[in-house]
């Protein structure tokens, strides 16, 4: 809009029109003043909601992704070491028990542990883990 203003006036100019007129052209291609700063509310309002929602996003994934370098290791022998589980038959001395809801061949570290029983993990031999019953407390 402001070229147009300046494309006119230096037309206006150039034909040597009485500066009333080019008040008047001036008033027609401009029915309001033009305000670099001014934005509107709704473009204000719903670029605030944008920013907010990036930011909540950010944070949510930030905090996310620290709580999973805190998480102790999940997996393999650390994970199974100190697990309980559930004697799936008689382990007496071996027998087969379910620790993490898998099934694995397993060894009483002493006596005989009985079907149903509830298990903790003691130590791994190869894929053999080494159980004992879980101590009830009283």
């Amino acid at each position: 809009m402001r070229t147009a203003f300046v494309i006119a006036t230096l037309v206006l100019s150039s034909l040597r029109v009485p500066m009333n007129a080019k008040s008047a052209l001036t008033v027609a291609l401009l029915d309001r003043p033009i305000h670099v700063n001014q934005v509107n509310q709704p473009a204000q309002t719903s670029t605030a909601i944008f920013a907010i929602i990036i930011a909540a996003f950010l944070s949510w994934a930030l905090y996310k992704g620290l709580r999973a370098r805190a998480c102790k290791i999940q997996t393999g022998r650390e994970a199974l070491i100190g697990a309980i589980g559930t004697a799936v038959a008689d382990v007496s001395p071996e027998g087969q028990v379910r620790v993490l809801s898998e099934f694995w061949q397993a060894r009483a570290e002493t006596g005989v542990i009985r079907k149903s029983a509830r298990i903790v993990v003691v130590n791994m031999d190869g894929l053999v883990l080494v159980v004992k019953p879980v101590e009830e407390k009283a």
